[in-house]
């Protein structure tokens, strides 16, 4: 096991139980504000659940999907992520599969082509619960493939064990791609009558990403300032800052190729789907989601005293979160609501606010727990990333070994 010291002192393990007994505490309150929701809201508790579900499924997956294209892309800077974002798409693992078999209960409740599923084959009820499954048991599987492959140490590795955990990546993409595509629609995009929109999923995709480098980001400098110990450097800001800017201006991109298109075109199908989330009690919301998706993470990291400054990558790591939050509200409930499946109600309700808090405290709980076992999660020191023992960590591999000794990453 790596040497890390953050949790080996009677402060620190203080700290944690707090935080532990306080993230369970949420996830209780949470849970219980999800079952209230159903009973005084009525059919609007499928709507919160739902947006829930899209919004943390596509955050834990694209957690670890962010990591891993910064290992396959040789992005040595990035190695203290690697094993969070592992973690935290394990973390969320119980949750994905308690939302997704509630979610595929209430089938009806949710999309209204379930009432004739007759009309087209994708409407099929079985190859709707095949396909959905499907994708969880695989992307889950690879993912816990991944996580025991990773833990091999360099004495018990060989060259067979670092082709396999390319592979198991790779493989990881693919299924992450495909499986995104598949969960973009049934979740999102088919949830009104005749929509269809050929970057529909690019976009869904480039949130999940976007925001899984932020929540990496976010978690790792609390941890830091938790533990008293500068576990980000300037490399790794200078690295993640500049991630943050290309991010946004790709998510403003597909924004901009999803609207305008469909406004010019003015093809009432995909009009009135996109105009839904504009009008009447959304439009502070799509113009929150804009500010704190785009605007404020692009704007800010135009600055160097902003993205090389703790205070400053904290408050956009949470405006990103944020935004692309207010952005999955925005692609299930307004459709939700057009298709007369719910009545409606506004994101910040009580009740939907306790359940995002509960999720993300059940995600903290579990996550703890992982730390705890493994404490070469949170590393304690850039010492503590072991590049001759940890396969994970070391030197990415790609398709041939290639000694990298006097590259600078």
């Amino acid at each position: 096991m790596i040497k890390n010291n953050l949790l080996e002192s009677p402060e620190n393990i203080s700290k944690t139980n707090t935080i532990s007994t306080l993230s369970l505490l949420a996830l209780i309150v949470g849970l219980a504000a999800l079952a209230v929701s159903f009973v005084l809201l009525k059919n609007n508790g499928w709507g919160i659940l739902l947006s829930n579900f899209v919004f943390f499924t596509s955050l834990a997956q694209g957690s670890l999907i962010v990591v891993l294209i910064i290992r396959m892309a040789s992005g040595h800077w990035g190695r203290r992520f690697f094993r969070l974002g592992q973690s935290i798409n394990m973390a969320f693992m119980p949750f994905a599969i308690v939302l997704m078999t509630v979610t595929l209960l209430g089938h009806k409740y949710i999309h209204f082509w379930a009432k004739h599923p007759d009309e087209v084959f994708w409407y099929n009820p079985v190859f709707f619960i095949l396909r959905n499954v499907g994708f969880f048991v695989i992307f889950y599987a690879l993912a816990l493939r991944l996580n025991r492959t990773s833990k091999l140490k360099a004495p018990e590795a060989n060259k067979g064990t670092y082709h396999k955990l390319t592979m198991n990546i790779l493989f990881l993409f693919i299924v992450f791609v495909l499986g995104m595509t598949f969960f973009s629609w049934d979740m999102s995009m088919t949830l009104t009558h005749g929509y269809m929109d050929t970057i529909y999923t690019f976009r869904f995709m480039v949130g999940a990403i976007y925001s899984g480098l932020a929540f990496n980001f976010l978690i790792m400098t609390a941890a830091g300032k938790l533990f008293g110990v500068k576990i980000i450097t300037d490399r790794i800001y200078k690295h993640v800052s500049t991630l943050f800017f290309a991010f946004s201006v790709i998510w403003f991109y597909t924004w901009w190729a999803q609207f305008f298109p469909a406004w010019y075109s003015h093809i009432p199908e995909e009009t009135t789907t996109l105009y839904a989330p504009t009008h009447g009690s959304f439009w502070l919301i799509y113009l929150g989601m804009m500010v704190f998706a785009w605007l404020i993470p692009w704007f800010s990291m135009l600055f160097t005293r902003i993205k090389y400054k703790r205070k400053g990558m904290t408050v956009v790591s949470a405006s990103i979160l944020f935004g692309v939050w207010l952005q999955r509200y925005l692609e299930t409930v307004p459709q939700l609501k057009l298709s007369n499946m719910i009545s409606g109600f506004h994101i910040f309700n009580p009740l939907n606010v306790l359940v995002t808090l509960g999720l993300f405290g059940g995600i903290f709980f579990v996550l703890i727990r992982i730390i705890k076992k493994y404490p070469e999660v949170i590393p304690a020191s850039e010492k503590a990333l072991d590049d001759e023992k940890d396969i994970l960590v070391s030197k990415p591999r790609g398709w041939h070994h290639v000694q990298q000794e006097d590259f600078e990453y």
